[in-house]
Order: structure tokens, then sequence, then C-alpha cells
């Protein structure tokens, strides 16, 4: 049996989780997370539905979205907590400024400007929160929601990620 648990940023540290959920059977999908600092308190959210079906453009569109939002609002030091080792193993990659995913490279311009950035996979029970923002996206507008103070429907699974108890995943043997 894995423990899971959210793993809070160093001190001057924030988190970025960021999520993206593909709806292929609607054409449409969405993207949110959040930015937490050191103490899982609640910096700021966002949500917004897109029109990209591949599940791996999702990713990354929320990844994107997600760090600029982080550089607009002075961040420094950015650990981004993410459940898709594809899209990290993408990013993190030597060449993802010249990679086939135009999206990577726009990642790769944001992360070698004047800040740090880090990419760390999680498991996706340890992303609850940034997944429900994503899945209450408005498909009306397709308009960048942010939100400065936490949504209800969030509001537990922040508790949890800080007070526990953790999430069990069962082990394959």
């Amino acid at each position: 049996m894995a423990i899971i648990e959210w793993s809070p940023p160093s001190a001057q540290w924030v988190a970025l989780n960021p999520n993206g959920a593909a709806y292929l059977s609607t054409r449409f999908a969405s993207i949110g997370g959040l930015i937490r600092n050191n103490y899982g308190t609640w910096l700021l959210g966002f949500n917004r539905g897109i029109r990209v079906t591949d599940a791996f453009q999702v990713e990354l569109w929320a990844i994107h979205e997600g760090l600029h939002l982080a550089w607009n609002l002075g961040f420094e030091f950015i650990k981004v907590q993410f459940d898709s080792a594809h899209a990290i193993s993408t990013i993190n990659a030597t060449d993802a400024r010249t990679s086939a995913f135009p999206l990577a490279q726009a990642i790769s311009a944001l992360q070698n400007r004047g800040w740090v950035v880090e990419f760390l996979w999680i498991n996706r029970e340890a992303n609850h929160a940034a997944n429900a923002l994503a899945k209450h996206a408005d498909f009306s507008s397709f308009s960048l929601m942010q939100f400065d103070s936490t949504p209800s429907y969030v509001q537990t699974l922040l508790v949890r990620d800080v007070d526990g108890p953790p999430y069990c995943k069962s082990s394959a043997l």
C-alpha cells in the first residue's frame, strides 16, 4: 500500500499544481490549477475550457497557463507538481526548445526567463484540487477564470492536502 500526500515546496518557493481534462466525445477539454505557498495556503486558482482534443496537448496547456500566471504574479521560485510523466519528460528534454510540440517550446521559453522553475512528477491522487478546478471550467466562453479565494468545491481537498489523512493506493506486485 502506497501512502500519497501533497508535498509542500521549500520556503520562498510556491507550488503550481496544474491539470487538464480531455472530453473526447465533445471535442472539448479543460484546464485548471492552483498556486499555493509552502504552507499549502491558496494564492491563486484558475480554469478555462479549451478546444483541444489531444490529452497530451491539454496537459501542456495546463502547465503553460499556470506558468504564465505565476510569471505575471512575480513569483521567482516555482515548483510545478504535475501528474503526467510524459509531459514532464518532454519539457525537461534537452531539446525542448526545438521540440515538435510548440507548447513544449513555449513552456521552455517561459522556464528560461529570470526565475527558477522545477518540474516534479506527482501521483494523480496528490493532484485532486487541480483536477477539480479543471473539471469545473466554464465552456460557454472559454475565457480564463482566476480565483483569488478558494472555490467551495476545492476547500476540503486543500484541507486534506495539508492536514491529512493521506491517500492510500494499492501497490502492484
